[in-house]
């Protein structure tokens, strides 16, 4: 009997730290592509949005998953609403190819907070100032309560941004076979190294040179003793002081490289983390 009671609080003990984050998120039908478990889109435009997100799927080879949240299971901070995204994306087997590319976003009324993110190729297309962008634009219609209108920002700039390629921030990253980032290329140009001795001493041949040919040309100029030698065939009537008029404006520089939830990034442009599944995604979010 004791031996049992052993058992028992041990095996209380140790399965929180065996339950899989699989059992927190839903198992869904992969091909639905929105999952409106908040009820913020009406039937027609459930419909609507997702025959758009099918067509951009076809045409430009990316997953992607839109989810909206009445309550989190996993909790109302912001990291719980990325948990989620990871986890839902990676555990119901989202994305294209072996990287499993795509890109879900997930709308957590929760905490009233919103998160997109990227996994495989699709971190190399969507850095942290593109998310951060789109995050705002989305932002504006999320906070009048215009959801339909949000989803569909997001949808034309994965099209538009998906279209243009990858970020000009990620030029010497890659994605591997298994969806990991990695730097694969050094920086194209570094600067050559510089022989200051030779540098000073041809600066100075130089400078030498064009003083002797200066002296030479000017050699048979005399200053004038008077300050009429200088005035022929010209009168002065009057005194006229002339200033520029200068203006100094300032433009404020919004930081658009704050990814808001991201992880650490690699000296590239997109900052990227690991979910529960242990794969890797890139992504940020952002209250509205």
């Amino acid at each position: 009997m004791k031996k049992l009671f052993i058992l028992i609080i041990t095996l209380l003990f140790f399965i929180p730290y065996y339950v899989n984050a699989e059992v927190l998120v839903p198992s869904v039908d992969s091909s639905e592509k929105i999952y409106d478990y908040a009820d913020l889109l009406t039937s027609e435009e459930e419909e609507k949005l997702r025959n758009d997100i099918l067509d951009v799927i076809e045409k430009y080879n990316i997953d992607i998953v839109f989810v909206t949240l009445e309550t989190n299971p996993y909790g109302f901070d912001e990291e719980d609403t990325k948990e989620y995204a990871s986890d839902f994306y990676d555990y119901n087997r989202f994305g294209v190819g072996e990287e499993r590319s795509g890109v879900i976003v997930v709308v957590d009324m929760g905490n009233r907070y919103q998160f997109f993110e990227t996994s495989g190729s699709s971190i190399l297309v969507f850095d942290d100032s593109i998310i951060s962008l789109m995050r705002d634009s989305a932002a504006y219609y999320l906070t009048d309560e215009k959801y339909y209108e949000a989803f569909n920002s997001y949808l034309d700039d994965i099209k538009d941004y998906t279209s243009n390629g990858n970020s000009l921030s990620n030029v010497n990253f890659c994605i591997d076979e298994n969806g990991e980032y990695y730097k694969c290329r050094e920086d194209e140009e570094k600067p050559k190294e510089v022989n200051w001795f030779v540098s000073l001493l041809t600066g100075a041949v130089g400078s030498f040179i064009s003083i002797f040919a200066h002296t030479k040309k000017y050699k048979g100029v005399h200053l004038a003793t008077n300050a009429n030698s200088y005035l022929k065939d010209s009168t002065i009537d009057n005194k006229v002081d002339q200033f520029m008029t200068t203006f100094t404006s300032r433009v404020r520089i919004t930081d658009t490289s704050n990814n808001n939830g991201g992880g650490p990034s690699l000296g590239g442009g997109s900052s990227v983390f690991k979910g529960s599944s242990g794969r890797t995604h890139g992504g940020g979010g952002g209250h509205f």
